[in-house]
Order: structure tokens, then C-alpha cells, then sequence
């Protein structure tokens, strides 16, 4: 009997062992957070409006800089707009998005082209949320 209990006990440690060997390591919260982990730190949209303010984009892209000008920049806005007076606006957003220090912030560039399709009005709006 008492065989068979360290014949037992042997094999309930070995299963433990061989058990934990076969957990794959991306179950590890470190390895959550690392780059291409599913908790990653992530950027969507334009990450030029990350790094902007209210000056430094006026800078770039000055009243009457050409709307071609901003879509080769920033690439696709998120919203289109015609308005009835001729003009257009397009937003812009970047988000930033950090699950290892739990926040968010995001970028909102909102422009206003008049009838000939160049920049009369720039607006950046920034917020920083956390979770």
C-alpha cells in the first residue's frame, strides 16, 4: 500500500509537471503588454496628430494650404462633409491607446475648407482619459 501511495504521489507531480511545461508562455501578463501582444500599446489613425498642437499643425499647414496638401499628410479623414455655402469639412482623429498604464488619448484635427478647396479654418482638440 504504502507502494502505491509514492507510486501516486510520483505520478500526480510528474502530470503537474508535464502540465505546466505544455501552458503556452503568451498566457503571461508580460507578455500581454510586449509588442504584438493582445495588450499592446496601439496607435490608430495619423500618428502625426500625436505630436501636434494647436500651433505647431497651423504651421503646417497654414490658411489656404490646398486640401490635396492634407490628405497626402494625414492620408484618409474620417468624415467627409459638403456644406450648403460651398464648403467642406474634414476630421482627422489619432488615439493612443496604453492598456499597461490604462489610458487613452486622442487627437481630433477638424478642418474647414471654403469653395476652392483650401484650409479657412483649423481646430485641434485634444483629450486624455484614463481606465
Amino acid at each position: 500500500m504504502a507502494c502505491m501511495n509514492k507510486f501516486f504521489g510520483v505520478a500526480l507531480l510528474s502530470s503537474g509537471l508535464l502540465l505546466g511545461a505544455c501552458v503556452p508562455s503568451y498566457y503571461s501578463e508580460a507578455n500581454l503588454y510586449a509588442p504584438g501582444g493582445a495588450l499592446a500599446d496601439k496607435h490608430e489613425g495619423p500618428q502625426l496628430l500625436g505630436s501636434v498642437d494647436a500651433n505647431s499643425i497651423k504651421a503646417m499647414f497654414p490658411i489656404g494650404t490646398p486640401r490635396d496638401r492634407l490628405a497626402q499628410t494625414l492620408g484618409n479623414a474620417m468624415t467627409n462633409t459638403s456644406n450648403s455655402d460651398g464648403t467642406t469639412s474634414q476630421v482627422f482623429m489619432h488615439s493612443f491607446t496604453s492598456y499597461s498604464r490604462k489610458f487613452v488619448e486622442t487627437e481630433i484635427l477638424s478642418v474647414v475648407y471654403d469653395d476652392k478647396a483650401l484650409v479657412s479654418k483649423l481646430e485641434v482638440t485634444k483629450s486624455r482619459s484614463t481606465f
